[in-house]
C-alpha cells in the first residue's frame, strides 16, 4: 500500500508535515517518528522506519553484548557511577 501521511494539529485541517508516497507492506511493522517544531526551527519532519524484530540487532532479555572497544569500556565505567 502506498499513501501520503500527513501530520496535523488535533481538530485542524492544516498540514504541518507530510511524507508523500510512503510505502507499507502487508505483515511488516513500522514506526513513524515526528521531530522538530510546528513553529520555528528545526522544521517539523516525519520519517517512516521499518521495524525489523529478531534480526540480531538487539540482545535478547537477560543477555548482554560484550563491550567492543576501550572507549566503550571507559564510557561504561564512567557512567556506572551515576
Amino acid at each position: 500500500m502506498t499513501s501520503t501521511l500527513e501530520v496535523r494539529p488535533e481538530g485542524k485541517d492544516n498540514v504541518l508535515a507530510s511524507i508523500p508516497n510512503a510505502k507499507f507492506d502487508k505483515g511488516k511493522i513500522y514506526t513513524i517518528v515526528v521531530t522538530g517544531r510546528a513553529k520555528g526551527m528545526p522544521k517539523l519532519q516525519a520519517v517512516v522506519i521499518e521495524d525489523r524484530i529478531g534480526t540480531g540487532a538487539t540482545a535478547s532479555l537477560g543477555e548482554q553484548q560484550p563491550l567492543q572497544s576501550a572507549a566503550d569500556r571507559k564510557l561504561a565505567k564512567n557512567t556506572s557511577k551515576y
